[in-house]
């Protein structure tokens, strides 16, 4: 059976109750519920903790997977009471309003059987990443990467771009590195990290090192037309011209739906009135 996840849409209870219904769990069994808060500093996450304690819940205060909050993570089995839920539901809001936090959702771990812990975090992450819950979703990939595993690479890849959409850039780039790394750079998730990593970088305005992975990227898959434009984009910044009508030449050579990509760059606008630019990528 799949874990099940959701988001707080205002009525918690409903929520809870009609989601163990679907997953054809009786409500009134006690269910071990997961509850996620994020915080911008340390303190209010613990002072939630410490709230939350006294009602029965166990509570473990960490840095966010993601980077740049703090996350509250509380625990407690007890049976879905549709009224009973709503209400705390309604209590989460009014702390982490008084905390200045933000209640992210709630999910019910469920384990499958014969099936390895990383496979069933990586596949309920999957579930939370599809929805857009990225914070949830890299809290789960981040131990999936702990666990270790065949899996780790695929975890890692995932928890960068978790971490890409959510704008927390130094963490993407840590976490693609990771990916790129498993077995020296053997598996089957390295260019997907590379590629993630230069976009990382690039977004941090560091184009020089940009440049370096994306061209390790290419090196691992040479024919991808859409790491050639996004190296072109980056010797853009760096003002390369040499470089860039050189790299555009041959993404567009690959594909020729990169020329429409490029005309469109704003990176690439600088170059209108090149001869060379206006002729590989029109005045359309």
């Amino acid at each position: 059976m799949p874990p099940s996840t959701m988001d707080f849409h205002g009525n918690l209870g409903d929520e809870i109750v009609g989601t163990l219904r679907q997953l054809g769990l009786d409500p009134a069994g006690e269910h071990p519920l997961q509850f996620y808060f994020y915080f911008p500093a340390e303190p209010a996450a613990r002072a939630l903790a410490a709230r939350l304690a006294a009602d029965g819940f166990t509570c473990d205060v960490d840095r966010s997977a993601a980077g740049g909050r703090w996350l509250c993570l509380a625990q407690r089995a007890m049976p879905a009471d549709a009224a009973a839920l709503t209400a705390l539901g309604k209590r989460f809001l009014q702390l982490t309003s008084e905390l200045g936090g933000a209640f992210d959702g709630w999910d019910r771990d469920t384990a499958v059987a014969n099936e390895p812990p990383s496979k069933t975090l990586l596949r309920h992450a999957y579930q939370l990443y599809q929805r857009g819950a990225y914070l949830r979703a890299a809290e789960l990939l981040k131990k999936a990467v702990d666990a270790g595993g065949e899996l780790a690479p695929s975890a890692a890849t995932m928890l960068g771009l978790a971490c890409f959409n959510l704008a927390e850039y130094e963490a993407s780039v840590a976490a693609f590195k990771m990916a790129a790394a498993f077995n020296a750079g053997d598996n089957p998730s390295a260019f997907a990290a590379l590629s993630g990593m230069g976009a990382s970088l690039a977004k941090l305005g560091r184009f020089d090192e940009a440049v370096k992975v994306y061209q390790r990227s290419i090196a691992a898959k040479p024919d991808f037309a859409e790491t050639h434009l996004n190296l072109t984009l980056a010797y853009a910044e760096l003002g390369r011209t040499t470089d860039v009508l050189k790299t555009l030449r041959t993404a567009i050579a690959l594909d020729m739906r990169m020329k429409d990509r490029a005309r469109q760059a704003i990176e690439l606008q600088g170059l209108r009135g090149n001869a060379e630019f206006d002729a590989l990528v029109g005045k359309g």
